[in-house]
């Protein structure tokens, strides 16, 4: 590879990388008390889990206190694309 090309790769390479953290940004969970969540399952056969937002813990980056249907309650970190809110019907 030339000199000329490696640059240029290299160039491509970081400005991707910033478009990638840009669309973390953009794609951010909002979440309030009360909202649904539902995280999809991470391996085939695995059920999809759904609960209720109690508590916004933090918002950036988000952490959530969730009761899950099954009756359990967890601090739930969710990753990006994992997980997705809908919000409650006020």
């Amino acid at each position: 590879m030339t000199p000329e090309a490696t640059a240029t790769s290299e160039r491509e390479r970081r400005d991707n990388r910033g478009e990638s953290a840009k669309r973390l940004r953009e794609d951010t969970m909002k979440a309030e008390v009360g909202d649904r969540i539902v995280v999809e399952a991470e391996k085939v056969g695995q059920s999809t889990r759904t609960g209720v937002v109690e508590e916004v813990l933090a918002p950036e980056p988000p952490r959530l206190r969730v009761r899950w249907d099954d009756g359990h309650s967890t601090v739930f970190a969710p990753t990006a694309g994992a997980a997705r809110i809908e919000p409650a019907k006020r």
